[in-house]
C-alpha cells in the first residue's frame, strides 16, 4: 500500500542560514526519523544541488556539476528513478520528506524549470510545501560579497552591485516577488510558506530553530549544530580581494593554487566591510516595489516587508588602513612559511622511513630525520626515530635543510 506522504521543499534563499540548516539535517537523520521525517539522501549531499542540476540550464549549473559522476546528463537520466526508489523504500511511520537546495533560488529562472521539479515530485507526494526564507536585499549583498571573496577569485571593489540598470540575472536574484510568484505559479499559492530571515521574525532569533518549527519537528531532541560561515573581517576581505586581483593578471594556464583561507588566522573573523548608509538605501530602493507587492500578498499585517533600520551602516564607507592589510599579509606569509616547513619535515621523515624499510640504510635515515628537525624543531616522529637508532637529534647535518 502506498503511504501518502508530504514533501517540505526548502529552496533557500541563499545567505539565510542554509548551511547551518543543512548540517543540522545531515547530522540528525536518525533522530528525525524517530519523529517521522526523512531527509532525502540521493540529491547530492547536505545541499541538495542535484535538484538545480536536474531542472536548470547547463549554463546556470555548470559549476555545480564539477565532481558529479557523469555530470548533468547522468543526474537528469537517473534522478527520477533513484528518488522514487528512495521514497518507496521508506518505512510507514515516515510521513514527511525534506528537500533542501538553496541553488533553486539562484539557478532556476523560468516556470518551465520549476515545472520540471513539480513533475519530479508530484507523483511521489500527496502534498508539497515550498518553504522559502527571504533576507533583506542589502544584507544578502553584503554577505554574498564576503562569500565570493572566500572563493579567492573575486576582486570587485564595490560591495553592492552599482550598474544601472542591473544585469537581468542580478535583478532576478534579488527580486523576491518574482521568485515567489514563479514558484507559486507552478505549485500554487497555498503551497508557499514564506518566512523572513531577520532576528525579530525568527523563532528565538535562530534560523535552525525556526526551520524546525516551520517543518513541525522538535529541534530540542536533535544534536546541536555549530555556527557556520562566520564572516571575514574587513581587513581579511581586502587582502583576499587584492590577491585575487593579482591572480587575475597571471597566465590562464597557471597551475591551481592551494586555498589561502587556512592561513588567515582566527583574528581574520569579525565585522565585515560595509557600504555607506546612503549606498545601502539606494540599493534597497531598487526593490521597493517588488517587496511591497510581496508584503501585500503574504504579510498584509506588516507595515513593510523587512525592517527599514539601516543603522548598522556607517555614514560613509571606509576601507581598512594600508598598515592593517600589510600586517594581515605578513601574518599570512608567516603561516604559509610554517606550512612549508611542516611539509618539508614530513617529506624528510618519509624519506628516512623509506631508507630504513627499503635499504636498511641507517645513516641515510638518520640524516633525513635530522633534516626534518632542521625544518621543524621538535618534530616528534623524527625525534622518536632518531632515538630508536641511538642517534642524537643535534648531530651533524641538522643545519642542512637545503640538502
Amino acid at each position: 500500500m502506498t503511504v501518502p506522504r508530504r514533501l517540505i521543499f526548502h529552496i533557500g534563499t541563499e545567505k539565510t542560514g542554509t548551511t547551518s540548516i543543512q548540517e543540522m539535517l545531515a547530522r540528525n537523520q536518525a533522530a528525525l526519523a524517530r519523529q517521522g521525517f526523512h531527509v532525502a539522501t540521493c540529491l547530492g549531499g547536505p545541499n541538495h544541488k542535484y535538484l538545480a542540476i536536474y531542472a536548470g540550464s547547463e549554463a546556470a549549473t555548470r559549476d555545480l556539476c564539477a565532481g558529479v559522476p557523469g555530470g548533468r546528463a547522468a543526474v537528469q537520466a537517473t534522478l527520477p528513478a533513484r528518488l522514487r526508489a528512495e521514497v518507496e523504500a521508506l518505512p510507514p511511520h515516515i510521513y514527511t520528506v525534506i528537500f533542501s537546495g538553496e541553488h533553486c533560488h539562484g539557478r532556476l529562472a523560468s516556470a518551465a524549470e520549476i515545472r520540471r521539479l513539480q513533475d519530479l515530485t508530484t507523483p511521489l507526494f500527496a502534498a508539497v510545501t515550498i518553504l522559502v526564507y527571504l533576507r533583506r536585499q542589502d544584507e544578502v549583498a553584503v554577505s554574498l560579497y564576503s562569500t565570493r571573496l572566500r572563493g579567492e577569485r573575486f576582486d570587485r571593489a564595490a560591495i553592492l552591485p552599482e550598474t544601472d540598470p542591473l544585469p537581468e540575472r542580478v535583478r532576478l536574484y534579488f527580486d523576491y516577488h518574482a521568485l515567489v510568484s514563479a514558484w507559486a505559479g507552478v505549485f500554487g499559492h497555498e503551497a508557499m510558506r514564506v518566512r523572513l530571515f531577520e532576528p525579530a521574525s525568527l523563532l528565538g532569533g535562530d534560523a535552525v530553530r525556526d526551520f524546525a518549527a516551520a517543518c513541525g519537528f522538535d529541534a530540542a531532541a536533535l544534536a546541536p549544530t555549530p555556527l557556520r560561515n562566520r564572516s571575514l573581517n574587513a581587513v581579511a576581505q581586502e587582502l583576499l580581494r587584492r590577491i585575487a586581483a593579482r591572480r587575475r593578471q597571471m597566465p590562464a594556464a597557471a597551475p591551481p593554487r592551494p586555498s589561502l583561507l587556512p592561513f588567515l588566522g582566527a583574528d581574520s573573523l569579525g565585522p565585515p566591510r560595509l557600504p555607506g548608509r546612503a549606498a545601502a538605501a539606494r540599493f534597497l530602493a531598487r526593490f521597493a516595489e517588488s517587496n511591497e507587492r510581496l508584503r501585500a500578498a503574504f504579510f498584509p499585517d506588516r507595515p513593510s516587508l523587512f525592517s527599514e533600520d539601516l543603522g548598522r551602516y556607517p555614514e560613509t564607507e571606509t576601507l581598512p588602513a594600508e598598515a592593517e592589510v600589510l600586517e594581515a599579509g605578513i601574518a599570512m606569509i608567516l603561516g604559509l612559511s610554517e606550512e612549508v616547513r611542516r611539509l618539508n619535515a614530513a617529506l624528510a621523515v618519509g624519506r628516512g622511513e623509506l631508507a630504513l624499510a627499503r635499504d636498511g640504510d641507517a645513516a641515510e635515515a638518520a640524516l633525513q630525520f635530522r633534516l626534518a628537525l632542521a625544518f621543524r624543531p621538535g618534530e616528534e616522529t623524527a625525534l622518536r626515530a632518531l632515538a630508536a637508532l641511538g642517534e642524537e637529534p643535534d648531530a651533524a647535518g641538522a643545519d642542512q635543510p637545503g640538502r
